[in-house]
């Protein structure tokens, strides 16, 4: 195994027994760079299933994909093994909620098409109306950004990635007209973008944001929307 070489391992799964099966499996593990959890989720109701348990109740009715679960708990499975294993790439079936959860748990890649080990792309190339926000906005930051927990209120609905200085803070809101800051940002004030995951389409956000404690932003609807403030300079 070269120096790039890269371990695709269902759930991390095999990662965790390496690490607890002694010194030759502990010195395997430190050639694992990419966790693929690709073959397990967690179901709306926040039960796990793993591939062999969740193939014989859903796989058969919906071809070679995991059945659709929600926003939440894509982001939740993401995000337990991104805290985990912060040095490890994590990538991740979409889950029917789009590439954001994946993205704001830390994770490095969201499988939207072929998740099956050893198939190609194909014609089509895994690509999302995300692509183009990220390469435009955060491509040279979002390796340096990681989930902030307590920056926002209603957990559930919301969710933070930023820098370690604070200049970029990215929320996604998965529904409410509002995001209101709980913790006061790193910068006082802060110009922002926002970015509709149905279309692809951006528009600035109105006026300049404050980082205090208490801000309220306003959402342009009550659905679902993607956020990143910038330091004003």
């Amino acid at each position: 195994m070269n120096e790039f070489a890269v371990g695709w391992l269902a759930a991390g799964q095999q990662y965790q027994r390496y690490r607890v099966a002694g010194t030759a499996h502990t010195v395997r593990a430190r050639q694992v760079a990419v966790i693929d959890m690709r073959y397990w989720q967690y179901r709306p109701g926040g039960k796990n299933l793993a591939f062999g348990e969740a193939i014989a109740q859903d796989f058969g009715s919906s071809g070679d994909t995991p059945p659709d679960t929600t926003p939440l708990q894509v982001y939740r499975q993401v995000r337990a093994y991104h805290d985990r294993y912060p040095d490890k790439a994590i990538v991740a079936w979409h889950g029917g909620a789009g590439p954001i959860p994946v993205l704001m748990a830390g994770g490095a890649q969201a499988l939207m098409r072929n998740p099956s080990a050893g198939q190609g792309q194909g014609r089509s190339v895994d690509r999302t109306t995300l692509d183009g926000f990220v390469q435009e906005h955060l491509a040279a930051t979002l390796m340096k950004m990681q989930p902030r927990d307590g920056t926002a209120a209603d957990p559930e609905q919301t969710w933070c990635l930023a820098d370690h200085g604070g200049e970029r803070v990215l929320f996604y809101s998965l529904a409410g007209g509002s995001i209101t800051l709980l913790r006061t940002l790193a910068r006082n004030s802060y110009t922002g973008v926002w970015f509709d995951p149905r279309t692809g389409a951006t528009r600035p956000v109105e006026g300049t944001v404050s980082g205090r404690a208490g801000t309220v932003i306003r959402k342009p609807t009550a659905e679902t929307w993607l956020v990143l403030l910038r330091e004003l300079h």
